[in-house]
């Protein structure tokens, strides 16, 4: 990845853990490691690490001191010019960090934002939802961002999703892997109560 897909990477993650006013210690090792995966830090020696690591720091107070809007400006408006790997890549990042951290609606909104700037489809924050944020977090969520439903879709557009997701879900609530079911059931509770709402 080129210097800007990093700095894009580690401008949104910061401002995704810092919704809630602090960075915690998990979610600045999970930045920390994202961008160390892309150098061969081995090779660094330990005064250039302990170099990047302060500056990581200095860094990272910078973008808690910035708003949302400025960060918005001056790094999203652009973000859809870069590879869909590298925008792929940063949304990922962006909801492992949240995950490391406490996850409020406030948080959600900021994903979501995040992910219309990088100009990918709902489908894609909800996969990555599904795969990093515990059950607890989804609580807390907008059913339709976790569920990656456009609320532009019509009435039987929503209800042929609602249908096929809770289809998709109940398959695998059945897995062997209890972490799986636990998730399914959340799932299939979730589209079950949305289909009620809608009529279908």
């Amino acid at each position: 990845m080129d210097m800007e897909g990093l700095m894009l990477g580690l401008v949104v993650s910061c401002a995704v853990a810092t919704v809630n006013g602090r960075l915690t210690a998990r979610q600045a090792g999970y930045i920390r490691g994202w961008l160390l995966s892309d150098v061969a830090w081995q090779r660094l020696g330990w005064i250039r690490l302990w170099r990047f690591e302060r500056a990581l720091r200095h860094f990272i107070r910078a973008v808690m001191a910035c708003d949302w809007a400025t960060i918005d400006r001056l790094f999203l408006e652009s973000a859809g010019s870069y590879p869909i790997q590298i925008r792929c890549q940063v949304l990922e990042l962006c909801i492992a960090v949240a995950a490391a951290g406490s996850v409020g609606p406030e948080v959600f909104q900021r994903l979501k934002a995040i992910c219309s700037r990088l100009m990918l489809g709902a489908s894609v924050l909800s996969e990555f939802i599904a795969k990093h944020l515990p059950l607890e977090a989804l609580d807390q969520a907008d059913p339709w961002i976790i569920l990656g439903i456009d609320e532009d879709m019509g009435k039987d557009q929503v209800r042929q999703e609602l249908n096929r997701q809770y289809a998709s879900w109940n398959a695998r609530a059945c897995s062997i892997d209890p972490v799986t079911r636990m998730r399914a059931a959340k799932m299939v509770d979730i589209i079950a109560q949305l289909r009620v709402g809608c009529g279908g």
